[in-house]
């Protein structure tokens, strides 16, 4: 079960801004002024079909099983109503990526509000590695983007967390180690 869940979603054929879905992610995330897609079979992951969600309930059901990577394409009218209910279903450790054919963003967990990027264009590839950064999900050997730090809020984000995981092992360890006293070992009374 992934602690950090990574939720992408396409607009294949819609600009992503408008309405209150698209407003939360333009307004509290960190938008790319250009963006040149790419298909979903590209994408560099073992078996890209198991990620995929049919509709809103699917993405949220493969949340709160604990999926690591979930994609969702919103095409109807009312995609940015799906994105707005997506946003306010998802907890705060899911990262969202959404874009459409002409800019990205990334939103939610572990993303940089105040990144400066809205100069920048991104490639389809680049949103892998940078997502892969934050999330629990693994890429394969055909992985050929580079990771955008600019909007990570910390740059070595997995080191800190294997760096909480040590402190927190040892942490563990001293306890242990102070429980295995005799019982009169652990008073000074005597």
């Amino acid at each position: 079960m992934a602690d950090i869940k990574t939720v992408v979603v396409s607009l294949p054929k819609l600009t992503v801004s408008g309405g209150p879905g698209s407003a939360e992610v333009i307004e509290r995330g960190a938008v790319f002024g250009g963006f040149v897609p790419g298909y979903w079979a590209e994408v560099p992951i073992d078996n890209p079909q198991e990620a995929v969600a049919a509709d809103l309930s699917g993405v949220l059901k493969r949340l709160s099983e604990g999926a690591a990577l979930t994609y969702i394409e919103f095409n109807g009218s009312d995609f940015d109503h799906h994105l707005a209910d997506l946003i306010e279903q998802s907890d705060r450790r899911t990262v969202l990526a959404v874009f459409g054919h002409d800019k990205l963003a990334f939103y939610g967990f572990g993303i940089n509000t105040k990144a400066l990027v809205s100069d920048k264009t991104a490639q389809f590839d680049d949103l892998w590695p940078t997502l892969a950064m934050i999330g629990e999900f693994y890429l394969t050997e055909k992985v050929s983007g580079r990771v955008w730090f600019e909007v990570l809020k910390n740059k070595s984000f997995k080191q800190s967390q294997i760096d909480k995981l040590k402190a927190a092992l040892a942490r563990v360890e001293k306890m242990l180690k102070r429980e295995n006293r005799e019982p009169w070992d652990k008073h000074d009374c005597a």
